[in-house]
């Protein structure tokens, strides 16, 4: 069922509700976009963090002064900044990507939360924008080996109210 202690669902974050500028509803779609977002990357944290503490890494030397048998925070510290920085603006392009070119209908005007953009084939806009590399990228981020698309539309609906409920997969 519905669970909502705090009240969020009721909430209008940003005023645009009430002006008319947004649809009824939009900031609980956002803050489920939010969540899934937020849920996906703690999962994928916690498995890296779990990699890298058991000593498992890429044969080769990922960095200069890398060194062997560090725990992960001790890893990220030994990172140079310019890697670090490296981070943080990949992570800036991803979510810029995923506002500014949404799979579908944006989040806050009605769509799925936690549909992400295509990175493999880019969404008529994204090509427009000419913001596609011409390389083009191997694997989507949302469904990197493509299991989620061979699905029924059932069994997406009932993963999405899953992980919308548990908060996590």
């Amino acid at each position: 069922g519905f669970w909502d202690p705090l009240g969020a669902s009721k909430l209008d974050f940003f005023g645009l509700e009430l002006a008319g500028r947004l649809p009824e509803g939009a900031t609980i779609g956002y803050l489920r976009h939010a969540e899934i977002k937020h849920g996906r990357v703690a999962m994928a944290a916690f498995v890296g963090y779990c990699v890298q503490a058991n000593g498992i890494h890429f044969p080769w030397t990922p960095f200069p002064g890398f060194t062997e048998g560090l725990s992960p925070p001790e890893q990220w510290a030994a990172l140079p900044p310019v890697a670090k920085w490296q981070f943080f603006v990949y992570i800036g392009i991803l979510e810029a990507l995923g506002e500014c070119f949404p799979a579908g209908e944006h989040y806050a005007l009605g769509g799925k939360p936690g549909v992400y953009p295509s990175l493999k084939t880019p969404n008529e806009q994204m090509a427009s924008c000419g913001v596609y590399p011409w390389h083009g990228f191997p694997a989507d981020l949302f469904d990197p080996l493509g299991t989620v698309a061979k699905l029924s539309e059932e069994k997406k609906e009932r993963g999405r109210r899953v992980e919308i409920n548990n908060g996590r997969l």
